[in-house]
């Protein structure tokens, strides 16, 4: 279903089912959505990011929240409130709900079906319960009086609850492993700063540089706050690719090389980011500041050889191409007083400029 709820139908599904108020509740809970949501518009449809909807997300849950505080139908506050006494969390209790929501939704607003109060309300009856060994003849554990072949048999996977139940998780990797992502809570700073980081880049190939900008930003500051050094070192690289890949983004690279620049704490840390700096002040126009970051890196970094490679690759993209050369003819002489790694990069692309000549 996730992947066939486009914008027009995630909008009737809020205007029918729940209010902003609800959705604000979700939002809190998890805010790495926050700028996702507020940009759905703007986003092709649906929403797909590693296979998840995210908006679909926040609105089921939504509609939960919306039935439990209005006890309509009273049912789901009670379901709710029982999966909690058995141990899941109140997320996860409500999260359970909302799953079994999904077929009723989509055919709701796929199907333009009445939304069927009584079936959704037995079989909350029976959410999480062990149904024990049911024969598909058998008359089916939520009451209906149909066969369970005919009823709860093919929604059998709503009715299992787990105590994951809405550890909404985008993607892995970028700031922790899958296994350990499912170990966590929903307020991990690990969890929301995967999420946004998937986030991030799901807005960015859809056109909406801002809004990945923004969550990228969100990441910088969740790391401050937690006061995590190794986060915040991720957050900051992850805005300084995406940086790096739009041109126009080059002025908000000046500012995230410089809180990067305040972590370095080697010569190549240090050497990189200066380099990217300078790279993206070229890109913004401003040349001879670019060529002034490179001398002081020379200056400050006088043994970190593979600047040298790097500055002769900034000449050439400013067809500067003799000057280039040059550079790199340089570093070649050194020989074995060079890394290899730098080398080998110089050498490569001495052979290629030079047969351009």
């Amino acid at each position: 279903m996730q992947n066939e709820v486009t914008t027009d139908l995630a909008s009737q599904l809020a205007k029918d089912f729940t209010e902003d108020c609800y959705i604000d509740v979700i939002l809190s809970e998890h805010p790495e959505l926050k700028v996702l949501w507020e940009h759905r518009i703007s986003l092709s449809s649906p929403i797909d990011i590693n296979g998840t909807n995210p908006v679909l997300h926040v609105l089921l849950e939504a509609v939960v929240e919306k039935q439990v505080q209005d006890k309509n139908p009273p049912e789901t506050k009670v379901t709710v409130e029982r999966l909690v006494k058995e141990g899941f969390s109140g997320h996860a209790a409500r999260a359970a709900v909302a799953s079994l929501l999904i077929p009723y939704i989509f055919k709701a607003l796929k199907e333009k079906e009445p939304f069927n109060e009584e079936s959704f309300v037995n079989r909350m009856g029976i959410l999480g319960r062990t149904l024990g060994k049911v024969g598909r003849n058998d008359r089916c554990p939520c009451g209906s009086g149909k066969k369970y072949k005919k009823c709860c048999e093919e929604i059998r996977e709503y009715l299992e609850v787990n105590h994951s139940a809405g550890l909404l998780i985008l993607g892995q990797g970028a700031y922790a492993a899958r296994d350990y992502l499912l170990s966590q809570t929903p307020d991990s700073p690990e969890v929301q700063m995967e999420n946004r980081h998937h986030i991030a880049w799901y807005l960015a190939e859809n056109g909406d540089l801002e809004g990945a900008v923004a969550v990228f930003k969100e990441n910088i500051a969740c790391a401050e706050q937690v006061n995590d050094e190794g986060l915040l070192n991720n957050a900051l690289h992850d805005l300084e690719e995406l940086c790096l890949d739009y041109d126009e983004l080059s002025n908000e690279g000046e500012w995230v090389t410089t809180k990067l620049l305040a972590l370095a704490k080697t010569d190549e840390e240090s050497g990189f980011c200066r380099c990217n700096r300078a790279d993206m002040l070229a890109v913004a126009g401003k040349e001879d500041e670019a060529e002034k970051e490179y001398q002081r890196m020379f200056s400050e970094l006088p043994d970190w050889h593979f600047g040298r490679y790097r500055y002769a690759m900034f000449l050439d993209e400013l067809d500067r191409t003799e000057e280039a050369i040059e550079v790199l003819q340089a570093l070649i002489v050194k020989g074995d007083l060079i890394d290899r790694e730098t080398f080998d990069a110089a050498r490569s692309l001495l052979e290629d400029l030079t047969e351009l000549e």
